[in-house]
């Protein structure tokens, strides 16, 4: 099966060669360049033109993309009518998917179901596209994450996540105030010794860690915080906020007091960049109930 996609350069853009605009800007690989350079599958104008021709505003600029162009291999999830996606958005390269909190992102054994990824693989059955996994969230986690329907976009996905491109917004009720409205958390996150599901602050074989938190509401004793990744390291935002004392409600791993029937952390936002493209969308995962009735 042949994917097309067709752009226009926009107005604004500054001249650059094709072979720039296909690496740096649309983040393909080299090989997947190479490709399409020798099977001539990408037309600027209607014509094969070589890798040094300088693109400007208004090129039309067409790839052309095979299966086998990927080695993304195929999505191993079962179909599982007992889950019903939530789709916030979706069209024919990707969807935007709020996840419940309680379920798997994705199961791990090919004979597993129950996860959101066995839900979507029901429904996209019978429709253009197959689900692969970009990122994942906690089981106890909700809210927005991405989903690409196409096997050729996913290492671009991934570069776009590696590179920052791809943003997302967290919210969490967390234990206590904080003295700041705002701040960032930098302490690098390793392995806990002594629990292999745990991550912890200055861990063994710890990396760098960096978390951007901002105030959004108080109670007595509670707070609404948002948060931005600068990292991505597992249970980053979890053992950040536990780590100064203000751990999330409801987290079964980092929260020793049990005040609240799910983990209180929420997927709010997340920022996509359109394949082949320069246009940004933001989406957005309605609150669940139980941050609303916090008091």
């Amino acid at each position: 099966m042949t994917e097309h996609y067709h752009r226009e350069i926009p107005d604004s853009f500054r001249s650059i060669s094709l072979r720039e605009l296909l690496h740096d800007h649309w983040l393909l690989s080299t090989k997947l360049i190479h490709l399409l350079r020798i099977n001539q599958r990408v037309l600027v104008n209607n014509s094969y033109q070589p890798m040094n021709t300088m693109i400007k505003s208004h090129d039309q600029v067409d790839l052309f993309f095979e299966d086998s162009d990927a080695n993304t291999p195929e999505p191993p999830f079962l179909p599982d009518s007992t889950v019903v996606p939530e789709i916030l958005f979706e069209n024919d390269d990707y969807l935007i998917a709020n996840k419940p909190s309680g379920i798997k992102t994705h199961a791990n054994r090919p004979d597993e179901l129950g996860s959101l990824m066995n839900g979507l693989a029901e429904y996209l059955n019978d429709k253009p596209g197959k689900p692969y996994n970009v990122h994942r969230l906690d089981q106890q986690t909700s809210g927005a994450i991405l989903v690409s329907k196409k096997k050729i976009l996913v290492p671009i996905f991934n570069r776009l996540i590696f590179t920052k491109k791809i943003k997302r917004i967290y919210l969490a009720w967390v234990d206590g105030d904080f003295s700041n409205d705002s701040g960032v958390i930098n302490q690098p996150i390793g392995l806990d010794p002594d629990d292999k599901r745990k991550r912890m602050i200055n861990g063994t074989n710890a990396v760098s860690a960096i978390t951007h938190y901002q105030v959004i509401k108080r109670t007595a004793d509670k707070t609404l915080v948002q948060l931005v990744l600068e990292t991505g390291r597992t249970h980053q935002i979890r053992v950040h906020l536990a780590g100064i004392s203000h751990p999330i409600l409801g987290d079964p791993l980092y929260n020793p007091v049990k005040t609240s029937s799910r983990m209180m952390l929420h997927s709010y936002q997340i920022k996509v960049i359109e394949p082949f493209s320069d246009q940004e969308h933001w989406y957005t995962a309605p609150l669940p109930a139980e941050f609303e009735n916090i008091k």
